[in-house]
């Protein structure tokens, strides 16, 4: 097919011929085709130019695909470095003297074998394991119980039910006013109530137009409302929130308001209804399955609203046995459940995980863990969170029970200082600060010990970051900084001695010479075998050690493999018929008249062939080829000899080039002289593998100083000194001045050609009006 010849214009569409001038106003002309005619030689000449530049711009991108193809197969199979760690790297000896092991124990676990492991039998028999030193304190709660710190016959209890009064507290001020809502008939009574105790605070209740309250700080000050789940729910806020909770949910602004969910109308049926906030619930979470204890003390069974102090224990007896079974008796104690329930004789309750002793681990118990959640809980006298096992997130005043009598809630104080030096290294920490924090400092410091605690065995350890005798473990508590609370270590470690790090020992029968062997850790290497003690056995573990015949068969195979689709590949691009000839690349004119699916099958005709008979790649071929037949002076073998063969050539056939594979050959090759094997690509002269790698470098190494042919030609996208140092960027960069020239020459041209149409277009209009002058003349 011949080229398509219709001219398209250089840069703006198929007007950029067209000129502001008269345009064939008196003339007639079509001037605009006339002009574009004239201009139409040197637009052609910048098509050419440009179909030259897009010709040259596809070449470059195969000869960069071709570039990327030979060093990924180079990367893949020969590394010529000396430290190289690729393990399929066929120009290392370690490569086919991969060296396989096995156990026949599982006293010994076969991590590794180096290429220079001794092939045959050993025998390992482990009599004893390293240990690093470590202190350890199983048990460290003591118990599965958790026990309530409120007594159910307390009045502050029943208050906590019944109560209706709500706490505000305004800017820095830590009491707060208290005030009682018990008995509000109407709103006029609930705002007047609220404005006359919170009037000192300069602080204003108020109904919003939406019939909810408000309350604005004068001050502008943060305002923050808490209060009994009674006293809260009458205000419309949620009985499960905390103090911050409540001004972050409430809507506090900066402007100091704060704006509560409910209507009026709810506060008032809050305000004047049945103790309804005296229930509660709170959640069990039991080894990982968490269930809603749920507590109604308003009801006796009988329909009638009453709180006593047997009202809560009876519904709190029912509800966990509802959850976790187990029957209730006379006192509300629950008996024969997975959590049990016991009524203590100062009114306190204690839960208990009932399967205790149920499973051991090294001689330790192993409770059932369960951890109480939800605000409720608090009003049962259970700080929300307590488990029956340690939490990382306790302070270290609350895990040394530490009270100072201090006026804060829970009798902590934050002023404690607990030091401590584990191997030489000092500790220090604030009594508010968490465990957590604790063992993390510990575990990142260069004490050489870690700390860890086991909620599943409820035991605390330190352990030396090192196995063996050679590596100690000491602590000491600074008791002039502790004075007058318990030690920290002492409670985290129950006041345990340090059990002393030993060594691995075993015994190794190798070239039937028996060797007691000790070593500090239990990850050892004999006669290149690489091995883990896992424990200690009456029998020896026999280690087999051969070559991995498997592992080599399988790398040679997939490198043929690789090497055909390699090689196929680019003969396919040498041997493609040339109907580029027949194709030039599109012109944008060109492309204008065109569908998509027909701009894409031109484009691919156009592209086919370029790199017929490329004299780079068949080098590269050719040379490939040739290295195949190299047979090294120090091997008996060449390529063909161990099941490795070149296909024979014949025109027109794909597999001109590649290889065949005789798994067989080359197995028995490698059973009968590995060396051979091994030289014939290892030989660092005339390898085959070192052959092969030379050819890739020569052909598509990326380096400055000595870059591969191609890489000349074409130059690599990822190396910005490649992309403009190559023949292909040269002569690019030598059409784009020619079409920057011919560009200036259209413009010149055109505005030439235009001028001369203008000039005539005007010289006839001055004609015409005169001979229309004259002729008026003379009809008059």
């Amino acid at each position: 097919m011949s080229d398509i010849t219709t001219s398209s214009t250089y840069s703006v569409g198929t007007k950029s011929y067209s000129n502001n001038g008269l345009s064939s106003l008196v003339s007639g002309m079509d001037t605009d085709s006339m002009v574009k005619k004239l201009l139409s030689g040197t637009q052609t000449k910048i098509d050419k130019q440009g179909q030259a530049k897009q010709v040259l711009e596809w070449k470059q991108n195969m000869y960069r695909d071709i570039i990327t193809s030979i060093n990924k197969f180079q990367s893949t199979y020969f590394d010529t470095s000396f430290d190289s760690t690729l393990k399929t790297n066929l120009a290392s000896s370690d490569f086919f003297n991969t060296m396989a092991s096995t156990s026949s124990s599982g006293a010994v676990k076969i991590t590794g074998a180096s290429s220079d492991a001794l092939t045959g039998d050993m025998s390992v028999q482990v009599t004893q394991l390293a240990k690093a030193a470590s202190i350890t304190n199983s048990g460290l709660t003591s118990s599965s119980d958790v026990t309530s710190t409120i007594a159910l016959t307390d009045s502050d209890l029943l208050k906590n039910f019944e109560a209706r009064t709500v706490n505000i507290k305004v800017g820095d001020d830590t009491t707060g006013t208290t005030i009682d809502l018990a008995g509000i008939a109407n709103t006029t009574d609930l705002v007047n109530k609220l404005n006359d105790s919170l009037s000192a605070k300069n602080v204003t209740a108020k109904l919003t137009n939406t019939g909810t309250l408000s309350f604005t700080s004068a001050n502008n000050e943060k305002i923050d409302i808490s209060g009994t789940d009674y006293g809260l729910s009458t205000l419309g806020l949620s009985s499960e929130t905390t103090s911050k909770d409540v001004t972050e949910t409430s809507s506090t602004t900066s402007n100091g308001t704060t704006t509560t969910s409910s209507t009026t109308t709810q506060v008032l049926t809050a305000a004047t209804s049945p103790n309804t906030a005296a229930k509660m619930s709170f959640s069990i979470t039991m080894n990982g399955v968490t269930k809603q204890i749920d507590v109604d003390p308003t009801t006796d069974g009988n329909g009638t609203q009453t709180i006593t102090a047997d009202a809560v224990k009876k519904a709190l007896a029912q509800s966990i046995a509802k959850a976790y079974g187990g029957t209730v008796d006379t006192d509300y104690n629950v008996t024969g459940g997975y959590l049990n329930l016991t009524m203590n004789a100062d009114s306190t309750f204690t839960l208990t995980a009932s399967d205790l002793a149920s499973s051991t681990t090294n001689g330790n118990k192993m409770a059932s863990q369960f951890t109480i959640t939800g605000a409720s809980s608090s009003k049962l006298g259970i700080t929300p969170g307590t488990s029956n096992r340690l939490s990382t997130d306790a302070t270290l005043d609350a895990i040394t029970n530490h009270k100072d009598g201090t006026t804060t809630s829970t009798g902590y104080t934050s002023t404690n200082t607990y030091a401590f030096t584990i191997n030489g290294h000092d500790f220090s920490f604030k009594g508010d600060v968490s465990l957590y924090t604790v063992m993390n400092a510990v575990n990142n410091s260069n004490c050489g010990a870690t700390m860890s605690y086991s909620s599943l065995s409820d035991t605390f350890k330190l352990e030396s970051n090192s196995t063996g005798s050679g590596y100690s473990l000491t602590t000491n508590e600074d008791s002039s900084q502790n004075s007058g609370k318990n030690d920290l270590l002492a409670t985290l470690l129950g006041g345990n001695s340090v059990v002393q790090g030993q060594d691995a020992k075993a015994t190794v029968v190798s070239n039937g010479v028996s060797t007691d062997i000790v070593r500090s850790s239990n990850s050892i290497t004999v006669d290149g075998v690489s091995m883990e003690l896992t424990k200690v056995s009456d029998t020896a573990a026999t280690i087999s050690t051969s070559r991995d015949t498997d592992s080599i068969v399988k790398t040679v195979k997939q490198f043929v493999e690789d090497y055909n689709t390699l090689i196929t590949a680019l003969r396919d691009k040498t041997d493609e018929d040339a109907t580029y000839k027949d194709y030039a690349p599109l012109t944008d004119e060109q492309k204008e008249d065109m569908k998509d699916s027909e701009i894409t099958a031109w484009t691919e005709k156009a592209k086919t062939g370029l790199l017929r008979n490329d004299e780079s790649i068949t080098s590269f071929l050719n040379s490939m080829r040739s290295a195949l037949y190299t047979k090294p002076a120090n091997s008996n073998f060449a390529l063909y000899d161990i099941g490795i063969e070149t296909e024979s050539y014949s025109s027109g056939d794909s597999s001109i080039g590649t290889l065949t594979f005789d798994e067989t050959a080359f197995r028995k090759a490698l059973a009968d002289d590995p060396q051979s094997v091994t030289n014939l690509f290892t030989d660092s002269q005339s390898g085959i593998a070192y052959q092969l790698s030379k050819i890739c470098d020569s052909t598509a190494k990326v380096s400055l100083t000595s870059p591969g042919s191609l890489v000349q030609i074409a130059g690599v996208s990822i190396k910005s000194w490649s992309a403009k140092n190559n023949d292909i960027y040269n002569q690019i960069k030598d059409i784009d001045d020619k079409i920057t020239d011919l560009k200036e020459k259209y413009d010149d041209e055109k505005t030439r050609y235009w001028d001369e149409f203008n000039n005539m277009e005007t010289a006839l209009s001055t004609y015409s009006s005169q001979s229309s002058w004259l002729t008026s003349q003379f009809s008059s």
